[in-house]
């Protein structure tokens, strides 16, 4: 949850087939079409569904997506400076999305979701000047192969992947379009963003929640639980390589569970040795291409890394000889993928019997 009040939508569009002005305008203008812009007008306004500020018709329940746009419906052709911003969860820190919208070069911005409605469209145009704000509600996975969106994701100097479930995202964008145009967009530049479940999608290895959400204790207590579903995620950012990360983090006390999860990918042969990347709420890490990175927020960012031998097996506690643990609190300045003692000091835990053992 994001915490940012809800504004009535400016330009609100139902999913395919129906297709925005501004898309019309593109399409006729790259296809060198011989209709003239009025012809273009009717054809668009002839649409059951209206942009600029019109009374949309009521949506066929079987659209793919829910569209709003605040700002202006053509490309910005911006040069964004590229970058993830990955926040924890609960309230967003303002200095990280105005860090967010200066990599994106104050062009067009593009909020992903599978729930919820237009909040970050106001809000993050109050943050600072930006060509556009538009928020892509995904109903289904037929949003992924729709025109519009695949469009829309081309054209956007910053993409942001709302909270919610992250279930959804990873059913919905697994070997999607919009998978393979998110690691295209971040290949050119584009700064990618996420917070709670949109940040937990990004790494290369995701816990899923297919099967809910899994506690601490309960992730400690049996690592072969049907609720543990770690697995490779939809996106395949380069930065974000041998990465699982955690949201929400402190609050819930979810290094044990994150413990488990790292456990989980070396049993399952995933991964031999994942770094786990949790962060708490009200917190984000400001990551740079190549590599520096910065905490700002009201909390810390946590990495980890299993550092000896583990027992992972279905219905017995989780042990692991040796953890090793970097807290970075608000205000830390690092590199990304430096090794866990060149980030900060370390600390060496243990899990014995399921049990969270602080050396």
């Amino acid at each position: 949850m994001e915490g940012q009040p809800l504004e009535t939508p400016s330009c609100p569009v139902w999913g395919s087939p129906r297709p925005s002005l501004a898309w019309l305008l593109r399409s006729a203008r790259s296809a060198r079409s011989a209709l003239p812009v009025l012809l273009i007008l009717q054809i668009f306004l002839a649409q059951p569904v209206l942009a600029g500020g019109r009374t949309p018709s009521t949506p066929s329940p079987a659209a793919p997506f829910t569209a709003w746009l605040t700002g202006n419906p053509g490309d910005a052709l911006r040069k964004p400076l590229g970058g993830f911003l990955l926040v924890g969860g609960g309230e967003d820190p303002a200095p990280a999305f105005r860090w967010f919208i200066r990599r994106a070069a104050h062009g067009d911005i593009l909020v992903l979701r599978a729930a919820g409605a237009d909040g970050y469209n106001s809000w993050l145009r109050g943050l600072g000047p930006v060509d556009s704000v538009e928020t892509i509600l995904c109903h289904s996975r037929a949003a992924s192969d729709d025109p519009y969106v695949v469009q829309r994701l081309r054209e956007a100097e910053g993409i942001f992947l709302a909270g919610g479930d992250q279930w959804p995202y990873v059913s919905y964008w697994q070997d999607s379009p919009i998978a393979r145009e998110l690691q295209a967009a971040a290949a050119r530049g584009a700064v990618i963003g996420g917070t709670s479940a949109g940040l937990a999608v990004l790494g290369e290895f995701v816990f899923t929640a297919r099967h809910d959400t899994i506690t601490t204790p309960e992730a400690l207590a049996d690592p072969g639980d049907r609720r543990m579903c770690v697995e490779p995620g939809p996106f395949r950012f380069p930065l974000l390589a041998n990465v699982l990360t955690d949201t929400h983090f402190s609050p819930r006390d979810r290094l044990g569970r994150l413990i488990a999860f790292l456990a989980r990918l070396r049993a399952d042969g995933l991964a031999t040795a994942p770094r786990g990347c949790g962060v708490d709420e009200a917190t984000a890490i400001l990551l740079e291409p190549d590599g520096r990175a910065q905490v700002v927020g009201s909390g810390s960012v946590f990495l980890a890394e299993l550092a000896g031998p583990a027992r992972c097996h279905a219905g017995l506690p989780l042990w692991v000889t040796a953890v090793g643990v970097v807290g970075l609190p608000a205000g830390s300045r690092f590199t990304w993928g430096n090794p866990l003692r060149r980030l900060g000091p370390v600390e060496r835990l243990e899990i014995r019997s399921g049990m969270v053992i602080r050396r």
